[in-house]
């Protein structure tokens, strides 16, 4: 990342961009400009190219939740402190309100874990309707091809039987054409039977 940037003397913190000119102070987030990362909201599936632009997302969109643990820790901690208040003198509001922290902390690991496990569920199920596109796409192009030796064959069996009765018509032409170009032929036993009259 440093080969990307050019310290700038003066004794500040700026630096130029190799790339683009610009003059910055945050090299790392000014890096992500030219070769974006790719972080994911694991909650909303919102997309950015910079961890910083992530955290305030989940910051002001999901407030409970931190993405750098991965985990619900503000309500956690928010239970953890109520309860710590209520340890060292316990009220009927402070016990009431410590339940309702806790009771907030574990709907909202119950609500994380069944969205992943929806998230889950729809990825198996896409994955299922993907394999059934394909096998359905499959067996249509082995019908066609089934179809298309079919015709084929009938297509050979039709010209064969075509030819076969060319030939036999041919034949018959030819046959046709020898007896009547050749004279009344007598055959030898009819001309002994004539000789002797």
């Amino acid at each position: 990342m440093r080969l990307t940037f050019e310290r700038l003397s003066g004794g500040c913190n700026l630096h130029r961009c190799k790339l683009c000119g610009k003059v910055v102070t945050h090299i790392r987030n000014h890096y992500h400009v030219h070769f974006p990362g790719r972080f994911e909201c694991p909650l909303c599936r919102a997309t950015y190219t910079r961890s910083d632009n992530l955290r305030t997302h989940c910051k002001f969109k999901h407030p409970m939740y931190n993405p750098d643990t991965r985990k619900f820790d503000n309500l956690m901690s928010a239970a953890a402190a109520t309860a710590a208040v209520a340890a060292q003198s316990p009220t009927a509001t402070q016990i009431a309100a410590a339940s309702q922290a806790a009771m907030a902390a574990a709907a909202a690991a119950a609500a994380f874990n069944a969205a992943q496990q929806q998230q889950q569920q729809t990825q198996q199920q896409r994955e299922r309707e993907r394999e059934h596109h394909q096998q359905q796409q499959q067996s249509q192009a082995q019908q066609q091809l089934q179809q298309q030796a079919h015709n084929l064959t009938q297509q050979l069996q039709q010209h064969a039987h075509n030819l076969s009765q060319q030939q036999q018509q041919a034949l018959l032409g030819v046959q046709q054409q020898q007896q009547q170009q050749q004279p009344y032929q007598v055959l030898p036993h009819q001309q002994h039977n004539a000789t002797s009259e």
